[in-house]
């Protein structure tokens, strides 16, 4: 598979973790839609755990109001990670 993309509200490590033997096997690329800096983290630590390079990070923003009671409550902007699978590189001709 070129490109898995995910973005699902804030339990993206959710969907990841379980199936990483897949993902590590056949998966090139990876969108991933981020909504709170745990998950981002939580991610971060997967992939990079597995030998993954991190191509693009454009965390989300949080403001800190003390006003919601969880992290993705606090976030006023999603963010994006771009993963690329080292193991699963393809060389287009040209």
């Amino acid at each position: 598979l070129d490109l898995l993309h995910i973005d699902v509200q804030g339990v993206e490590f959710d969907l990841v973790e379980p199936a990483s033997a897949v993902i590590q096997d056949h998966v090139r690329l990876m969108a991933i839609g981020t909504t709170d800096r745990l998950n981002e983290g939580r991610l971060q630590q997967h992939f990079l755990a597995r030998g993954w390079g991190l191509a693009l990070d454009s965390p989300c923003r949080a403001v800190f109001a003390m006003t919601h009671p969880t992290l993705a409550g606090f976030t006023v902007q999603d963010g994006t990670q771009f993963w690329e699978n080292p193991f699963l590189r393809t060389d287009f001709p040209g």
